[in-house]
């Protein structure tokens, strides 16, 4: 009999996948919510520090159940400073696409420009085991994605 965590971990394998596509369809979907609520409040800047205060909110709730694991703060004060810039670099995504989903960009075609931007991050910083992630180098198919992808985004790009 597998035991419990055994067990959980096997779930968490198979939803993974989709969670991670849902996280995308949210991620289309907050696009349209921010830029409504940009409408309403309208700086750019605040409508992310309020989306991102009600998602603060949402996720300490969350983290007081332990849904998402144990609670832990030994380790900070080990944590080298670069770890600390995520949530910086959070607002600065979310407020540049808000602004350029305003200026005519189209939310397609900036999520498309975003994610060859992450995909670029992440073929740069695996290939060099940069910030503590795992080498893992540049190769033919990984190359061949990357330019699929761009050739996606030229294609979101064309009215």
């Amino acid at each position: 009999m597998p035991h419990s965590s055994e067990r959980y971990n096997g779930r968490v394998k198979i939803l993974l996948p989709v969670l991670i596509l849902l996280t995308g369809v949210g991620t289309g979907v907050m696009v349209a919510c921010n830029s409504r609520l940009k409408d309403s409040l309208g700086s750019p800047a605040f409508t992310v520090a309020v989306a991102f205060a009600i998602g603060s909110v949402l996720l300490f709730l969350v983290s007081a159940t332990g849904v998402t694991g144990k609670i832990t703060l030994s380790g900070a004060a080990d944590t080298p400073w670069w770890a600390w810039v995520g949530g910086i670099l959070s607002i600065i995504a979310v407020t540049v696409i808000l602004v350029a989903n305003k200026q005519g960009g189209g939310g397609a075609l900036i999520l498309a420009a975003s994610v060859i931007g992450q995909q670029a991050a992440s073929l740069a910083l695996e290939h060099n085991g940069w910030l503590g992630t795992e080498k893992a180098p540049i190769n033919g198919w990984k190359i061949a994605g990357f330019l699929l992808l761009v050739g996606g985004a030229v294609l979101m790009g064309k009215k």
